[in-house]
Order: C-alpha cells, then sequence, then structure tokens
C-alpha cells in the first residue's frame, strides 16, 4: 500500500516569498557622535563646500613658554615673546559608490529594488566614512595628496616600551593601565572633553581589547560600583565604562597590527578635544541616471572629505595585546 507524500505533489505546493528583505544592518557610524564645531573632538571645517579650491590651511597659534617678569618695577618692554603660527592642511578627496539595475529586474522582483539601493548605499557610505577615519587617526604621515609631512604621535605602551613591538602577551589593558593613560593625557596637557560639567577623555580599542580588561576584578569593581553618568549625554551611549575620567569604548574597526615577537596588537586611541579636524568639500548626494534607453537605471553616492589629526597634544595611541580568543 503506498501513500501519497509531499513529494509527489511538489509542483503544486505553492512557495511564498516575502516581500521584505533581510537586511544585515550594520552599526551605524562610531565617529559621528563625536564630530561638530570649536570644541568638539572632531572640528569639521566646511569652508571648501560651494567654494573653489582643494586644500584648507587651518591656522593655529602656539602657546607661550616664556617666563615673563615678576617684581613691581620688572618691565616687560624688550622682554616680549613671539607670538608663531603652524598650520594644519587638509585636502579632501572624493568617495563614490553606485548600484545599477535592470527595468526588468525592477519589474519582476517583489523587492522594492530603488529603495533597497538607497538604503544599501546609505550603509555603504557610513562604514566607509568611519573606516577612513579610523585609517586617519592612526596614521603616522600626512594623508594624500598632502606630501611628506609626518606625524610624531604621542605615545602609550602597556607594559613599557617604544613601539607596538613591546607589547608581550601578557601586556593585557587594566584599570591601572587606564589611570596611566589618563594622567599621560594629563601631565601633556590635553584638552578635555567637558561632559556634563566635568573634563573627560574618550578612549577607543579593538573589542579583543577591552574583552581582556573585562576579566579583571578591578575592572568588575569599578564598574559595579560607579554612579550613572549623563544617560542621555551622547558621550555616554553606548560606551563601556568610565574609568578615572576616561570613557571607554570599543569598536571593531581599530586597527590591528602583530607585531615582531606574533603578539596581536590594538592600536587605540585616547583623545580629547579638537584632537583632529576634518575638511568638507562636497556634501553627501544621491544621483540617479538612466542607460540604454531607460531600460537601465543607476544610483550613486557621492561625498567629499578628508579627516586628520589636528592638535597631537590631544591624542595618544595606545598600543595593548588583542589576542583573538
Amino acid at each position: 500500500m503506498t501513500s501519497t507524500t509531499p513529494t509527489h505533489v511538489d509542483t503544486s505546493i505553492p512557495e511564498i516569498w516575502a516581500k521584505d528583505s533581510l537586511r544585515k544592518v550594520k552599526v551605524d557610524g562610531f565617529w559621528g557622535r563625536f564630530v561638530g564645531g570649536p570644541g568638539a573632538p572632531i572640528v569639521q571645517k566646511a569652508e571648501l563646500l560651494n567654494n573653489p579650491g582643494d586644500q584648507i590651511h587651518i591656522q593655529v597659534t602656539d602657546s607661550l613658554a616664556g617666563a615673563g617678569q615678576t617684581g613691581d618695577t620688572a618691565a616687560v618692554v624688550g622682554n616680549e615673546e613671539n607670538l608663531a603660527t603652524t598650520e594644519i592642511k587638509a585636502a579632501p578627496l572624493l568617495y563614490r559608490h553606485g548600484v545599477r539595475v535592470y527595468q526588468r529586474a525592477d519589474k519582476k522582483s517583489i523587492l522594492d529594488l530603488r529603495t533597497e539601493s538607497r538604503f544599501r548605499l546609505e550603509e555603504w557610505m557610513k562604514d566607509k566614512i568611519d573606516a577612513v577615519r579610523f585609517e586617519k587617526f592612526a596614521a603616522t604621515s600626512l594623508p594624500a595628496p598632502l606630501g611628506s609631512e609626518t606625524y610624531t604621535p604621542n605615545i602609550y605602551v602597556v607594559g613599557g616600551g617604544a613601539d607596538v613591538d613591546a607589547v608581550a602577551v601578557t601586556d593585557d589593558l587594566t584599570v591601572q593601565a587606564l589611570q596611566e593613560i589618563k594622567l599621560k593625557m594629563t601631565l601633556q596637557k590635553a584638552k578635555p572633553i567637558m561632559v556634563d560639567g566635568f573634563p573627560h577623555y574618550i578612549y577607543v580599542t579593538h573589542p579583543y581589547t577591552t574583552f581582556q580588561l573585562k576579566q579583571e576584578s578591578r575592572y568588575e569593581s569599578w564598574v559595579r560600583e560607579a554612579r550613572e553618568r549623563g544617560p542621555q549625554n551622547p558621550f555616554f551611549r553606548g560606551a563601556l565604562a568610565v574609568i578615572d575620567g576616561v570613557i571607554l569604548y570599543e569598536h571593531p574597526s581599530v586597527p590591528l597590527v602583530t607585531n615582531a615577537t606574533s603578539v596581536q596588537v590594538s592600536k587605540g586611541l585616547c583623545f580629547g578635544s579638537e584632537f583632529a579636524v576634518e575638511a568638507l568639500d562636497e556634501n553627501v548626494s544621491f544621483k540617479e541616471d538612466t542607460f540604454d534607453y531607460e531600460s537601465e537605471y543607476g544610483m550613486a553616492v557621492n561625498f567629499a572629505f578628508q579627516p586628520r589629526r589636528a592638535l597631537e597634544l590631544s591624542s595618544t595611541q595606545v598600543y595593548a595585546t588583542a589576542v583573538a580568543v
């Protein structure tokens, strides 16, 4: 005796396709919360928007170093100090990407391919902007096409030493290391960020590095005993913890390098106010076009910007273990 199974009537069984696509949504841009005007961690300069030019020169006055005069009869005349200036240059680069679709594909698909194209281009744009920022903020040379100027970044190596090769496999990030980073930022006169009326610095590093930190008992007790700070303030949203005035973030785009002893090291960054500038040349714009007698259409996104470090005293690169788990 045989019975009819679903296999025998497969051609008559309807199949349903969901009308909404499954979007693998990436995390929104990390650096956007730190962008603003003077006093923000990343200061945007928009003078090139809608104006001719390919570079922007940002003037910086150097701090005075003289001792000055003391006493009732000491003369300032003849003992003045020169006011020196330096400049920070930025040259925005154009970034573009696009999607192209056959009209017949759009007609046959149950998805709105135009809407999906726009969504994916926006996602790509956010990811690209963040990737460029992470790259440039960790670089030791000027971004193209500004020439041969090099950076001399402030550096802190967990466990001691002068570069990434000094990091040993046991040099994990600790609460003590975070306090030493805070001390270094204070002593180099890094400009703090005022958050809810209190000075703070921000440190972003790789999740592999923060994983090791979370295993430390001092970290657990610090987080457990710390009171909540300004939950509506954007500087605290998404932060792991606040350790001794250092707001701690993690992000997978923090650069990783393997040093001379085969230890994977994170190149994290601790920063304060005005540690970076970002020159804008073209705002984000979306364009559409048609091809082959309108049998195809395309959508593209364009934007032009250039991020770079600005006041070196306001940032420190932090090298710590980032061993995969």
